[in-house]
């Protein structure tokens, strides 16, 4: 998850560069990007990531955690061969340095979970 947090840092970091006009700045580098932290994981970094930082290890009931193939699940939609999460278009677009992912999952599981 991406906290409301991070994603009001990084719109402020991103209008303060586009001051001068920042509807032109922002049709220029307008996109789609990805935003919970730099590095790059798979779904299933992400999860093992999620139950490793868990504050209540001693209640989950997930005992193992295995990974997985798009072509193992029979579902109608498209899925790309490599579908990993990262942040480095968004960085290297803005010219932005991030803290890492585990950084702000840590911080969002122990606010909510909390």
């Amino acid at each position: 998850p991406t906290s409301a947090r991070l994603l009001a840092e990084i719109t402020a970091l991103v209008l303060a560069q586009g001051r001068d006009d920042v509807f032109g700045y922002l049709r220029e580098k307008g996109g789609l990007y990805h935003c919970a932290g730099s590095g790059s994981c798979s779904r299933y970094e992400w999860a093992k990531a999620i139950l490793e930082l868990d504050p209540h290890k001693g209640e989950q009931v997930v005992k193992e955690l295995l990974p997985a193939k798009s072509s193992d699940f029979a579902v109608p939609a498209n899925r790309p061969m490599v579908s990993v999460l990262d942040c480095g278009s968004l960085e290297g677009k803005f010219n932005l340095h991030i803290s890492p992912y585990k950084f702000f999952l840590h911080w969002v599981m122990e606010e909510s979970l909390a």
